[in-house]
């Protein structure tokens, strides 16, 4: 059942956002966060949302739906964007980039020596802290919403699960939760940021950072083509390895209709090769077993290989095939804030926590 909500009128909150930031944030730092269908490369923005700080140290903050053609909000996004002196965000990479998907700005018209990210200060101050917007702003400014209580109560309310996406949502509904992540982004900055000014090695660090988050979105942009046809190939290939390696795991377990992600029908066909000694399935609890020349390491070596199989066809194989979309190229996404190690991680974007 769809709500009754009013829709807003978006040139005119576009268009006193503008005048706004004529009068009171010309020309200095914005804060800024993007709303959009899911975090993958192919997902849609639908809104901007943007917060500075006026000369008598108020808070100034807006939403700017793009989802609306002819509204002209994407045209005033851009023109704060490019005239901030420094744009902030939390993990800004992915934000800059759905703002450049849609023409909002182009890539170079935000260079990199005016961006600002709280998710890698936050990062090179703790690198064992969580990192999400919300849990930041929770612990830092001791602040918390109840967006997700709302919001779960307005998708049951419009029939929507959650992973339909945020564009789905009705927008007065959204509207204040998206505006705070920019105000939150904001203030979080405002906190840290002199402890990294403070500190010369840590800010020298911290430039290095922003420079490579620039290669990691040149990187992520362009991507890599895929050879498609032989993709599809291999797809076939293995899916008969998969079927095989399915089958072999039933006939060793003596079970035409055993499930091989069942751990407890795993189990009954290790009591049926007379050993009643195995509790776990996962891999190293078989190695041991499947080095023996009996019906039960027969068994615990299908059940691996079978596992083999399945992660290259799934993960490596569907996996990419989905992830390329129309235009055969696979964007690489690398987390650069996204181990706690010192290293980078690479996998899809996540939300706000």
């Amino acid at each position: 059942m769809r709500s009754t909500v009013t829709t807003p009128d978006w040139g005119a909150l576009g268009a006193e956002c503008l005048r706004d930031w004529g009068v009171t944030g010309s020309g200095g730092p914005v804060a800024f966060d993007t709303e959009t269908s899911g975090f993958s490369w192919s997902d849609q923005l639908f809104c901007v949302t943007v917060a500075w700080r006026r000369a008598d140290k108020s808070l100034a903050s807006h939403y700017l739906e793009i989802d609306t053609p002819f509204c002209g909000n994407a045209t005033i996004a851009g023109d704060i964007l490019r005239d901030a002196s420094a744009v902030i965000g939390h993990n800004l990479r992915f934000d800059l980039q759905m703002v450049n998907r849609i023409g909002v700005t182009s890539w170079r018209d935000v260079p990199v020596t005016k961006w600002e990210d709280t998710e890698t200060i936050c990062h090179l101050l703790n690198e064992n802290k969580r990192k999400g917007l919300k849990y930041v702003a929770a612990q830092l400014l001791g602040e918390s919403t109840d967006e997700a209580e709302v919001l779960a109560a307005h998708r049951r309310q419009l029939g929507v699960k959650k992973d339909e996406g945020y564009h789905v949502l009705d927008r007065e509904i959204l509207m204040p939760y998206a505006i705070k992540d920019a105000e939150f982004t904001l203030r979080i900055y405002e906190r840290l940021w002199p402890h990294i000014a403070a500190d010369d090695d840590l800010f020298e660090l911290y430039r290095r950072e922003m420079s490579l988050m620039d290669v990691l979105a040149t990187m992520y942009r362009n991507g890599m083509r895929v050879d498609k046809p032989a993709l599809d190939e291999a797809i076939k290939v293995w899916s008969v390895k998969l079927v095989r390696a399915e089958a072999s795991v039933r006939e060793a377990a003596k079970d035409d209709g055993l499930n091989p992600a069942s751990w407890q029908q795993l189990l009954e066909g290790f009591r049926r090769c007379g050993v009643t000694t195995v509790t776990e399935t996962n891999k190293e609890a078989l190695a041991p077993i499947a080095e023996r020349n009996s019906e039960a390491g027969v068994l615990a070596r299908a059940i691996l290989e079978y596992r083999h199989v399945k992660k290259i066809y799934t993960t490596y194989l569907v996996g990419l095939r989905d992830e390329i979309g129309l235009e055969d190229v696979f964007h690489v996404n690398i987390r650069q804030n996204g181990a706690i190690t010192g290293r980078t991680s690479s996998g899809a974007e996540r939300g706000d926590d």
